[in-house]
């Protein structure tokens, strides 16, 4: 559901915070679990599946690091005072859940925004974007085909709806400049096959919460170390890259023999098959472009990495296309030279580069380089649409995106 103005968004944003139902109470009672009367009654639905796995003998999956950082981030930016505890996972997303949204109220309440209002984001200063509805988590969606979303704390609006200067015209004729989805082709892998990584399927896109801890790691973290850790964690986030119209596929770490280990490999299932992605992580601090626009040398090394993954495929073919239990490495259908994508950097130091380098690079060595705000935004993207830009396509045709 979306709304035109914030009003109606802050009304929704309430209710989601309506608390424990009796049939709850009850419930909870029944088990064992008390349940304060403010509790909301999204954590009231996860704290009662928790307990009935601790009864039933299954053990909850554990909360996560990250998770317990980003709810201490918001209840201290929320002012809210103690932190509410948050034992497992899912009682974690849905404290997330909630605090997300009181921020989301905080802005929106301040902001005021409506359909058709300009606003600047925090994420890409110097740009303006039209509002083209607000949805009932908060987020604010801009008007264009393909065209992202933004949380409303990182907003400010600049023109009301109704100006009608020159400047506002260009505005709007820039947001409507967006990329088309990438193509995808269609031949069968056998059963056995796909249940021998089914552990690796990921299941739904990412959540409003996974982006929102993905942003906050992308602006703290000094290296790329913390960003494997929090993909590994949730895999939906590198899901999102991809359609998968039969099935997506993360799979961290892949050793490559004892030779090589990749940092992701990915893949599209559909009826052609399997489509892989190879990726490597390099840090959002690091330097894309020396001063001339050339490739600096962190994001070589990286595209070294990938040649060297490939060429090990390459000469290792079959034993890189079997199932792990008849000893491959499980990348099934693999073809011998993947495309591969190396995410590094910022969009303001990716801009720096020189585009017929970057053109080169993409054109002749299938081999995508993006920034970490190009990873938030197609995330964001594939939340709405279903699918993302890693569809296979032999010939890696060049794209119009933002870096």
């Amino acid at each position: 559901m979306a709304f035109a103005t914030w009003v109606d968004a802050v009304d929704a944003l309430q209710a989601f915070e309506t608390v424990a139902t009796i049939a709850q109470m009850d419930a909870a009672a029944n088990l064992g679990l008390e349940l304060p009367d403010s509790t909301p009654r999204v954590v009231a639905t996860a704290l009662l599946h928790e307990r009935v796995d601790a009864v039933s003998g299954r053990e909850p999956r554990s909360v996560t690091e990250a998770q317990q950082e980003l709810i201490g981030d918001l209840v201290e930016f929320l002012e809210a005072g103690e932190e509410p505890q948050a034992f497992g996972y899912d009682v974690a997303y849905a404290w997330v859940a909630i605090l997300l949204r009181r921020r989301a109220r905080h802005a929106l309440t301040k902001l005021r925004i409506r359909s058709g209002d300009l606003v600047e984001s925090t994420r890409t200063p110097g740009e303006l974007d039209a509002v083209s509805s607000i949805g009932a988590d908060g987020q604010v969606y801009f008007r264009g085909p393909n065209s992202p979303q933004a949380p409303p704390h990182l907003l400010e609006v600049k023109y009301r709806a109704g100006d009608h200067t020159s400047e506002v015209r260009r505005a709007l004729e820039t947001t409507r400049n967006r990329r088309a989805p990438a193509n995808v082709v269609s031949g069968p892998p056998g059963e056995a096959q796909i249940a021998s990584i089914a552990a690796y399927q990921v299941h739904g896109q990412a959540s409003a919460e996974d982006v929102e801890i993905l942003v906050r790691t992308v602006d703290q973290a000094e290296d790329e170390r913390p960003l494997q850790r929090l993909l590994t964690d949730h895999p939906a986030l590198l899901a999102s890259l991809m359609s998968g119209n039969h099935g997506r596929y993360v799979l961290p770490k892949v050793r490559l023999a004892d030779r090589y280990e990749t940092d992701f490999a990915v893949a599209d299932l559909d009826s052609a098959g399997f489509h892989w992605t190879l990726i490597e992580l390099e840090s959002p601090t690091a330097h894309v472009a020396l001063r001339d626009g050339r490739l600096a040398q962190t994001p070589r090394h990286a595209l070294d990495q990938i040649h060297d993954w490939r060429q090990w495929i390459g000469e290792h073919l079959d034993t890189a296309r079997r199932t792990r239990a008849e000893l491959g490495t499980g990348l099934l259908q693999i073809s011998s030279r993947p495309p591969g994508l190396v995410i590094v950097g910022r969009r303001g130091e990716m801009s720096r580069l020189d585009n017929a380098e970057r053109d080169r690079l993409e054109g002749e060595n299938r081999i995508r380089l993006k920034s970490w705000d190009w990873l938030i935004e197609q995330v964001g993207q594939g939340q709405r649409l279903g699918y993302g830009p890693l569809g296979w396509d032999d010939q890696l045709e060049a794209e119009f995106e933002f870096l």
